[in-house]
């Protein structure tokens, strides 16, 4: 795949004629996974998966924040195919000198289309040096691109990164953008809708075993009917309760049906 040119570009729909029907089938496949989602988490979750299995991106991110703006500033991005110390390291140190989110911080999702790191004006690349040597090259990370995803009630940046300098081309960012246009409808349908349970803020996995818990099933039938330890649904389970603020199995099944239940 040939290089994009330097300095920033907008990508323009025509770049939609770079893809194959093969191109687009399996676009449709990461959307479809969508389908099912049942919050903005699980949604987030489900795309990442999508893009690792049916377009071979298996190093991705996925920010969300009220303004195109604010969308670096997530402090917990949900993330496929990172050492876990990467979104923190992020967080606490780099994301200010992230040339990607100074360009947000002049446009929105709609005006800004997907943006790789060798687009960038080779002006920006040296004054970004620092983040580049010290934060993508450090983790492995020598090729970016940004997904703007706009939302009813929020905005999304969903990255995409490899370990190889120039691996994305002209028709991976086409992808991008026709990606981010099927992706909208799904995104602007759980950006604008308030989860009445709170549960949002829960991994799938978590989500899994709380909704069993809300069932009735003890720590072993949940271990077996998941093919997990008993000990990884208590580590789950003390995180969620610490997400929702209960404390204990009944005030989680409460939250989670309304329903009051004893003991």
């Amino acid at each position: 795949m040939s290089k994009p040119r330097m300095g920033i570009t907008f990508l323009s729909g025509g770049l939609a004629m770079l893809l194959s029907s093969s191109d687009h089938d399996r676009i449709d496949a990461v959307v479809a996974a969508c389908e099912a989602a049942r919050g903005l988490q699980d949604l987030r979750e489900r795309v990442l998966d999508g893009l690792a299995t049916w377009l071979d991106f298996r190093r991705t991110t996925f920010f969300v924040a009220p303004t195109f703006r604010e969308v670096f500033d997530d402090p917990e991005p949900v993330t496929h195919g990172l050492p876990v110390h990467v979104p923190a390291t992020y967080h606490e140190v780099f994301r200010h000198t992230d040339p990607f989110r100074q360009i947000a911080a002049g446009g929105s999702a709609r005006r800004v289309g997907p943006i790789s790191l060798d687009q960038l004006h080779p002006l920006q690349q040296i004054s970004h040096k620092e983040y580049v040597t010290r934060f993508l090259v450090r983790n492995d990370i020598r090729a970016k691109v940004v997904i703007p995803v706009q939302g009813t009630g929020g905005t999304a940046g969903i990255g995409l990164l490899a370990p190889e300098s120039g691996a994305f081309g002209a028709r991976d960012l086409a992808m991008a953008r026709r990606l981010a246009l099927r992706l909208s409808a799904h995104y602007r349908l759980w950006s604008g809708v308030a989860d009445p349970a709170g549960l949002d803020c829960l991994t799938r996995r978590e989500r899994e075993i709380c909704e069993k818990v809300a069932t009735g099933l003890g720590d072993h039938e949940i271990a077996l009917d998941l093919r997990i330890s008993p000990n990884t649904v208590k580590s789950h389970l003390k995180r969620a309760y610490e997400k929702l603020g209960v404390a204990n199995r009944v005030k989680l099944a409460e939250r989670l049906s309304g329903l009051r239940f004893t003991r």
